[in-house]
């Protein structure tokens, strides 16, 4: 299946009316209704109607992807739209784009909505494919464009297509106070520890941090971390350990071209909430479970 296949000109609007994302899916769902391919549009106008951020995927410049699963649908289905003018994106201050296209799903069909949403992704990250798209001047332009000859991949969603790239790291050399500053600012559990070719070495959580920050406390008497107690007077380099010396040296990595769903599967399995991604041993990037439902798979607890 091609992408094209998602498609049809009934559910391609040119020019795209619209001033906003919201108002422009809410567009492209009429376009769905109208061509049949709506069971319940009632309560997909409902769903609509509260969509947030987080439910687009946002290409910068380029496109705006929103996407929904919702049983209102009952099987996947998209709709493109070309507007005159940028339309701001769903976050304040965000990159306007003149592409919207709108992906609807039914819940029981994941795995599809997922190949579907990361080949839209990777089509419309193209500089190339959007320049195509927005000198169309009817659907059948839209429909006859290469841009949408990109093929739907049977089951090969990789990490590279929902990780997030830029990962924080932080050095072996650095305090655990410095470690915990970052986990707290960019509000995560774990960071991977590199070295200065930016090679995983370790990792450091929570766990880390709480085993050898509280030390101290318990050591002293009572309990309280005062007086004179056991650590009080510990050399300098055993009293303030840095991170290379209290790291977990165990560090699962994945693979940028690792399939997904193999991944997501042991993540679930194991009860992993974020692995580091790498590329011939070096950091590229971050997994995490809330990556793929934020990124592709959208808020479902919303979901009509």
């Amino acid at each position: 299946m091609i992408l094209a296949d998602l498609l049809g000109p009934g559910r391609i609007v040119v020019p795209l009316d619209a001033a906003t994302v919201p108002e422009a899916a809410q567009v492209l769902a009429e376009a769905c209704i109208r061509d049949g391919r709506v069971a319940h549009p009632a309560r997909l106008r409902a769903v609509l109607a509260q969509i947030h951020a987080e439910d687009s995927v946002s290409l910068g410049d380029r496109a705006h992807l929103p996407h929904v699963r919702t049983d209102a649908v009952p099987s996947l289905v998209a709709a493109l739209g070309v507007a005159p003018r940028p339309i701001p994106g769903p976050v304040r201050d965000g990159p306007a784009a003149r592409v919207v296209l709108l992906v609807l799903a039914p819940p029981t069909e994941a795995v599809s909505y997922l190949q579907a949403v990361a080949a839209f992704v990777r089509v419309l990250a193209r500089r190339e494919a959007v320049a195509a798209l927005e000198a169309a001047r009817t659907p059948q332009d839209v429909m006859v464009s290469d841009v949408l000859r990109e093929r739907i991949g049977s089951g090969q969603l990789l990490v590279r297509d929902v990780m997030t790239a830029q990962a924080v790291a932080v050095g072996p050399d650095a305090s655990l106070d410095e470690a915990a500053t970052l986990l707290l600012r960019h509000g995560i559990t774990a960071v991977p520890v590199v070295n200065p070719a930016a090679e995983v070495i370790g990792l450091i959580s929570h766990r880390e941090l709480l085993r050898h920050l509280i030390q101290p406390m318990l050591a002293a008497p009572g309990g309280e971390g005062g007086g004179s107690g056991p650590g009080r007077d510990l050399p300098r380099e055993r009293a303030a350990p840095t991170v290379g010396a209290v790291m977990s040296r165990t560090v699962l990595c994945l693979n940028e071209e690792q399939a997904l769903s193999d991944v997501a599967r042991l993540m679930v399995d194991k009860d992993i909430d974020r692995l580091p991604v790498v590329r011939q041993g070096l950091l590229t990037g971050f997994l995490t479970r809330a990556d793929i439902v934020r990124r592709v798979l959208g808020n479902e607890g919303r979901r009509g």
